[in-house]
């Protein structure tokens, strides 16, 4: 979360913050999704570890 909160913050001062919000928002739901479906469990941490940083 540390990492990502400096990445997304950075992109929402240069493209705005709705856009950001938005996609933030999309990758989170698409990643969250995708952890419950998988059966393997180094991809469930993978997946995760995108959680996190969206």
């Amino acid at each position: 979360m540390l990492v990502g909160s400096y990445f997304w913050g950075c992109l929402a001062d240069l493209s705005g913050r709705r856009y950001t919000l938005a996609m933030m928002l999309f990758m989170q739901a698409f990643f969250e999704a995708s952890s419950g479906l998988i059966s393997n469990f180094w991809g469930y941490c993978i997946l995760k570890f995108l959680t996190g940083f969206s």
